[in-house]
């Protein structure tokens, strides 16, 4: 269901009950009408085993305590059990969602890039449709938070078919320009070090790269690979002021020791998210440890 009539920068206090269930008194804030400065954190590859319900929890109590205005998961929040994926009350989501990010998910808006164990084997999405809203498996949608815009595209793995997918990121990107900042969120990478690209065929990479550089994306953040990684910057062929910036992002520490030449920096060794704060002038994006220190920093800046 949808609840219309909100005001804008307001808090609403909610209840929910059921037999022998009673969730408590529970808040949201709706964002201002004009929203100057966006502030939301992103994160992936949180699935059990890949860590644990304890370090998920302390996870989602550093996110809480930072206030973001909303949290995307790149992909892989839930753990490889097909046979729970068509409820959501099974053990699977309770390990994975529930249970971990219960002090966050009732107030905090919650977006999700599939990766390949979100989406179940032969593509079940039952439990997707009714958590995030996924109708299909290529399914996109666009959050727009004052001077920025987000296509978040479902791509889980390497292998999928890429003609669906940038059809739907063609749409999700002509919505866009009116944003001084355009951001893309995918699983699969299709820049970095150690890991398989997105499209795989060379000619489809490059389509993709082109379509990017056309609607002046300054950002793309990928969680297919259990490190922090900033890919190079690439210049935009098209608009010598403008560079696409790449960031990897995913939980487990995965150690990578080849293919650094195409890195600008690289975390493998602390559990990390990622913040991300911009204003009409100026876009920022931090790898930070649970205790909000930083470990690695992107400007960018723009004359408005």
């Amino acid at each position: 269901f949808v609840l219309k009539g909100l005001k804008a920068k307001s808090r609403y206090v909610y209840r929910l009950t059921s037999e022998g269930y009673d969730s408590g008194s529970r808040y949201f804030n709706t964002p201002p009408r004009e929203q100057s400065t966006v502030r939301c954190a992103l994160y992936g590859q949180s699935r059990y085993p890949n860590i644990t319900l304890e370090t998920h929890i302390q996870i989602a109590d550093a996110l809480q305590h930072q206030g973001f205005d909303f949290i995307v998961h790149t992909g892989n929040l839930l753990s490889d059990s097909p046979n729970d994926m068509s409820s959501l009350f099974a053990e699977d989501w309770s390990r994975n969602f529930f249970m971990p990010l219960a002090s966050v998910i009732d107030h905090t808006p919650f977006y999700l890039a599939p990766g390949p164990f979100d989406v179940g084997e032969n593509n079940e999405v039952d439990a997707l449709r009714c958590a995030f809203a996924v109708y299909d498996r290529h399914a996109s949608y666009l959050i727009e938070r004052g001077p920025i815009a987000i296509a978040v595209i479902s791509v889980p793995t390497h292998q999928e078919p890429s003609k669906a997918a940038m059809s739907h990121l063609e749409k999700m990107l002509q919505q866009m320009s009116f944003a001084q900042w355009r951001c893309v969120v995918v699983h699969t990478p299709i820049a970095g070090a150690g890991v398989d690209l997105w499209p795989q065929n060379e000619k489809e990479h490059q389509t993709l790269w082109e379509l990017l550089y056309r609607y002046q994306v300054d950002l793309v953040v990928s969680g297919g690979v259990a490190q922090y990684q900033r890919v190079l910057a690439r210049a935009n062929p098209l608009n010598e002021k403008h560079m696409v910036h790449c960031i990897n992002t995913g939980l487990g520490m995965q150690d990578l020791r080849y293919g650094l030449s195409a890195l600008a920096y690289v975390q493998d060794r602390h559990l990390h998210y990622v913040r991300l704060q911009c204003t009409s002038n100026q876009l920022s994006v931090e790898c930070c440890s649970l205790s909000a220190n930083v470990y690695d920093k992107l400007i960018v800046t723009r004359d408005e």
